[in-house]
């Protein structure tokens, strides 16, 4: 699928819209050669393909990585303030988030950014992902600011904090258990953190990322193990949970 669809005297960008759940491969390239290269790497069952072009060594057209693959792109740049490698300036980080989303990619907005504060701006939300990150734990403030982000109307709320140790990443599954709203997705980061994102996957999350062949955040498990050994794709109910201590 390319990314133009032809109309007569007429050329519009192709919608890709993510689904809910988006079980989404989220690959860091160098530059386009590698983004192929990645990509011959990604699992069938991936529904999206995330770029974090905050990781590559230059810019990389995103009209370019559309034309990869027929699958919809997320593009994100992860600024540093919240765990990322983008350091550019706040007009930067604008500029770049929006020539990705009129070249017809969803992208990851910052909440803390305001980018989203203003309906006429990605007005679109179907396009957008809605993202915070507490890098080292939860915050006592976080049910507002989860509230907050639901409010942009965004396809999908990606709420991340970090889990400095098993009962941490199991509360914030606990949290993604308790979320109504389909567009939700709460997730742990850290090394302790992978029970928690098996588990929020298990109970519903919006969004279910997998690296491959690196990881993109820290407690990330790759993508093909979420899918073959933990069955992430296929949803059941979560009664009760053993663990092995030993």
């Amino acid at each position: 699928m390319g990314p133009l669809a032809e109309r007569p005297g007429v050329f519009v960008l192709s919608e890709r819209i993510l689904p809910r759940p988006a079980f989404v491969a989220s690959i860091a390239p160098r530059d386009l050669d590698d983004a192929r290269r990645l990509l011959a790497r990604v699992p069938e069952k991936a529904s999206a393909v995330e770029y974090r072009l905050d990781l590559a060594e230059g810019a990389i057209p995103v009209a370019r990585l559309r034309e990869l693959d027929a699958r919809p792109v997320l593009a994100t740049w992860r600024t540093a303030a919240e765990g990322g490698g983008f350091s550019g300036s706040p007009e930067e980080y604008r500029r770049v988030t929006r020539e990705a989303y009129e070249a017809g990619a969803t992208v990851d907005v910052e909440h803390a950014s305001g980018l989203l504060s203003n309906r006429s701006d990605f007005s679109d939300r179907r396009r957008v992902v809605v993202s915070f990150h507490f890098p080292f734990a939860l915050r006592e403030d976080w049910e507002p600011r989860l509230n907050a982000m639901r409010e942009t109307g965004a396809r999908a709320v990606k709420f991340v904090a970090g889990a400095p140790d098993l009962p941490a990443a199991l509360r914030l599954a606990q949290i993604q258990r308790r979320q109504s709203d389909p567009a939700v997705a709460v997730l742990p980061m850290g090394p302790a953190s992978p029970p928690g994102r098996v588990l929020s996957a298990l109970s519903g999350a919006a969004l279910v990322y997998g690296p491959v062949e690196r990881q993109t955040a820290a407690g990330q498990i790759p993508l093909n193990d979420l899918f073959d050994v933990f069955e992430v794709d296929r949803p059941r109910p979560i009664e009760r949970l053993f663990g092995i201590v030993g």
